[in-house]
């Protein structure tokens, strides 16, 4: 995936209250931008887990302990419908 780099200046206050100390400052804005993305339903379940580098199974686990309620659009469908011709179970 072809990255850009962005350079953002944020309060001191803010920085504190995202990083959690055991993971990058970076690493948490990127889970925080893409799960906003999805809840607001701009990209699809696949496309977030893929954006995070986690399965679908993964990414589910994530959005339950965030409480994000689950959106299943026809892209989502599919994505789906396309793994089980891929795998001949379709």
């Amino acid at each position: 995936m072809e990255m850009v780099e962005v350079k953002v200046r944020l309060p001191k206050e803010l920085v504190k209250l995202v990083k959690k100390p055991d993971t990058a400052l970076e690493q948490t804005l990127w889970q925080k931008i893409v799960l906003e993305l999805y809840r607001e339903e701009a990209i699809s379940f696949g496309k977030a887990s893929e954006l995070l580098g986690l399965t679908k199974w993964e990414f589910a686990d994530v959005v339950k302990e965030k409480n994000i309620p689950l959106a299943y659009r026809e892209d989502d469908l599919e994505e789906d419908l396309q793994t089980l011709k891929d795998l001949h179970l379709w």
